[in-house]
Order: structure tokens, then C-alpha cells, then sequence
């Protein structure tokens, strides 16, 4: 289920990320308290920054309820990472998207900051591998492989689910 605010626009969907309050009172990653003109200012230009990241300037007044499933999603993670969150969870966030929309949120997501770590659920490896520094594969609910994710395709053996009897 799509997690943008439907009724705003793309730019209002990211300043409503920016003004949380984990973005603006200490938040997770300690943002400084900023007040009045100063602070309207430090959100723009960290909405603008957002927007020229994931490639969504040319959509900044677009409705956010009338996008393509690969914009809304660069949408919803820009606007979770305006936040500022120390750790920031992806359960399948390339499920659903058309090849276009994977390539952008590849790019995206090869972008965020280095203070913030990325957990990322998927059944496509191809498409979280090259984004994660460490990986951990889970096959029937047990760990397979806990490592740099480098080493992940040299041991693809260990990953095949035994065959029914």
C-alpha cells in the first residue's frame, strides 16, 4: 500500500518529512533546533537537495496520488530519509516496480548517507547486492550466509532449498 500523502504535492510530501518532528527536534541523528526564518530556509534546502537526489524536480507540483509506482516509491524513501533516521528499513521496495523505476531507486539508494544504515528485505538479489556492503541470507528461516556482500554469488550453493520428497 502506497504511503505518500495522496492529496499533497511531491514537494509538500517531502517538507512534511523534513518538518517531522524526528527531522526538527533532535530527531534520531541530532538535527540542530533551528526557529523561524532560518529553519523555513535549512527545509527548502534540504527538500530541494531531496528532490535533485531522486531525480523529482520535474515533478515537485505534481499531485502526489497521480504518480508511476517507481515515483511514488523515490518519493516515500526521499521523505523517510528527510527524517533523519539512524537506520532505515526497505521490506521489498523494488516489488512492483516496472525496470525504469528499479534502475531509479537503485541510484537513489546508492546515495544515502553514509551515517545511515540500510536494512533491505528482498527475494531479488541482483537488485539489493550492489547497494549493501553486508549481507545476510535467510533460507527457511535460517541463516545461510552472514558476510560482505562481495562473497554472497562465490557460495550461491548454500542457498538452494533442499528438493521436496
Amino acid at each position: 500500500e502506497p504511503t505518500v500523502f495522496a492529496d499533497l504535492s511531491v514537494r509538500g510530501n517531502l517538507e512534511a518529512g523534513a518538518l517531522s518532528p524526528a527531522a526538527q527536534h533532535g530527531g534520531p541523528r541530532k538535527a540542530s533546533h533551528r526557529f523561524g526564518a532560518q529553519r523555513a530556509l535549512d527545509v527548502s534546502a534540504a527538500v530541494d537537495s531531496a528532490l535533485r537526489h531522486w531525480n523529482l524536480e520535474d515533478l515537485q507540483e505534481r499531485n502526489a496520488g497521480v504518480l508511476s509506482g517507481g515515483e511514488r516509491r523515490r518519493v516515500e524513501v526521499a521523505r523517510a530519509l528527510l527524517a533523519r533516521p539512524r537506520v532505515l528499513l526497505l521490506d521489498e521496495p523494488f516489488a512492483g516496480l516496472d525496470p525504469e523505476g528499479r534502475a531509479a531507486l537503485k541510484v537513489g539508494l546508492s546515495g544515502v548517507p553514509s551515517d545511515v544504515s540500510l536494512l533491505v528485505t528482498d527475494h531479488s538479489h541482483e537488485d539489493v547486492l550492489c547497494l549493501c556492503d553486508r549481507a545476510l541470507l535467510l533460507v527457511d528461516g535460517r541463516v545461510v550466509f552472514d558476510g560482505p556482500s562481495s562473497e554472497v554469488m562465490t557460495t550461491s550453493s548454500l542457498y538452494r532449498r533442499p528438493a521436496a520428497t
